[in-house]
């Protein structure tokens, strides 16, 4: 993982090993080594401290700084101080615990926004280039033609469709280039824009960390809700690998690997209407062997989350929850009357007393922690005074007064005091308007809490208890 990092890294900084080395008092051939995995970092290390900062000092162009936060989960605000990135790079290079791929899976929700509305005449145009006839492309190079191709074939289309996408081989087609990736997400973005549609089926028998990685840089596609994500949820060998990108309308693109090598391998490019309907149908034959990675929730199915929330409080199992500012069922009922009232929606006073009659069931039989930003810090931003997913309960979001805040705070500390298994961590900093519910056993909910919000629930083993693991890390 330290050498694949490295190496992507270096390519953002656009460094040599050669002048990284001169730069930094290490030969250009031990930086090659180690950026190519035939020497790992070594336990007792004094040179990793000068090489972050040397790359940091070469990450400063804007789309430098978009691809350093769409890798690493970084914060958009701090990644365009050279010593902040130094640090963060060296911790993340060698992920430590507080910095892991779930970390920067959740941080990564407060810093992105919906892909939403039509496509402008200027970005249709734009992606109307001249494409060329071949049918055959070769490596990595050659599958990121292939894939500008097909999406600008799709963008030519009429009508909107359904896309198909598959691909367990390595991603390296797809973030070794900079300049590639930032073309890929503005013309994905542009597609869905159109009301194209996308199912897609991730591969879970990844490296966890590969696997959330990849999550990380699709949540600003996810959260449009044009979105199907899928998982094969039984092993496979590994020996091939496949690609399948298919417009069932227009063209579809296909690969196969052996054992993850792609250099030099063949990508057709398919537009005879047969042969695109054959692998149709064959992508729905393994998409019927599937199952559902996630559900995405944006905005407008508010509804549709909350009662996925209240199926998943019903289960049984430990339950860890996590956000800037108490949750519903903490909140007095006075107040509760009153947000009713001012906002004419007799659902949320519903929604509160269901909130309040789950958490009475539930904490007897089961321990529930609530972590949240100590009370202190949150009034010295009073902006942050917001209902968690309250765009999700209320026509708009709803801010606190200090008073009513308050309130709250006193409430949730009788409920501390009253029941043994419920816990309250009040902590100084965490990632700021995410909400995180995790369920042992059962499932899990990351979702950004200010509009534009958007939720994703998860029942996938693995992801569920990669997001455990770091609420429990939060918790100790």
């Amino acid at each position: 993982m330290f050498a694949k990092r490295l190496d992507e890294i270096m390519n953002i900084a656009g460094v040599s090993n050669s002048t990284t080395g001169r730069a930094t008092a290490i030969s250009g051939a031990h930086i090659g080594r180690l950026r190519n995995g035939t020497r790992p970092l070594p336990k007792e290390h004094d040179f990793l401290t000068p090489l972050c900062e040397y790359l940091a000092r070469h990450i400063t162009k804007d789309y430098q700084l978009t691809a350093l936060v769409n890798l690493t989960g970084m914060n958009e605000d701090s990644a365009g101080d050279s010593q902040k990135t130094a640090l963060y790079l060296e911790n993340w290079l060698q992920e430590k615990p507080e910095d892991s791929a779930a970390g920067r899976f959740i941080s990564g929700f407060s810093s992105y926004a919906a892909v939403s509305g039509a496509p402008s005449q200027s970005e249709t145009l734009e992606n109307e280039e001249k494409t060329d006839s071949e049918s055959y492309y070769y490596g990595n190079e050659g599958k990121r033609r292939a894939v500008i191709r097909f999406f600008q074939a799709v963008l030519r289309e009429k009508k909107p469709q359904t896309l198909l996408l598959y691909s367990d081989e390595p991603f390296a087609w797809l973030y070794e280039d900079v300049v590639f990736v930032r073309q890929w997400m503005k013309l994905f973005g542009t597609v869905l824009k159109k009301g194209n549609r996308v199912k897609i089926v991730h591969t879970v028998s990844r490296d966890m960390n590969e696997m959330m990685e990849g999550l990380i840089k699709w949540i600003p596609i996810y959260m449009t809700g044009a979105i199907e994500p899928y998982y094969y949820p039984r092993l496979r060998d590994g020996l091939f690998q496949r690609t399948m990108f298919i417009a069932p309308d227009t063209a579809a693109v296909t690969s196969t690997a052996v054992q993850q090598n792609t250099d030099r391998n063949l990508n057709s490019y398919v537009e005879d209407k047969n042969a695109v309907t054959a692998l149709t149908v064959e992508f729905e034959q393994f998409l019927a062997q599937c199952r559902p990675l996630m559900r995405i929730f944006p905005l407008q199915k508010g509804r549709e989350f909350i009662g996925e929330m209240n199926a998943l409080a019903a289960a049984e199992g430990e339950c860890i929850v996590s956000s800037d500012m108490p949750l519903l069922f903490s909140m007095p009922e006075a107040l509760a009357r009153e947000i009713s009232e001012a906002f004419e929606s007799p659902a949320f006073y519903d929604s509160w007393r269901k909130s309040v009659l789950q958490f009475e069931h539930n904490i007897n039989s089961r321990r529930i922690t609530e972590i949240i930003l100590s009370p202190a810090t949150v009034l010295r931003h009073p902006d942050s005074l917001k209902l968690p997913m309250g765009s999700f309960l209320l026509a708009k979001d709803f801010q606190y007064t200090e008073a009513q805040y308050l309130s709250q705070i006193a409430r949730l500390e009788e409920l501390q005091e009253q029941f043994d298994n419920f816990t309250v961590i009040r902590k100084d900093k965490q990632p700021t308007n995410v909400l995180l519910y995790y369920k042992e056993y059962q499932g899990a909910v990351v979702a950004k809490t200010t509009i534009p919000s958007a939720a994703f629930t998860f029942s996938e083993q693995n992801m569920v208890v990669a997001l455990g693991d770091y609420l429990k890390n939060e918790m100790e």
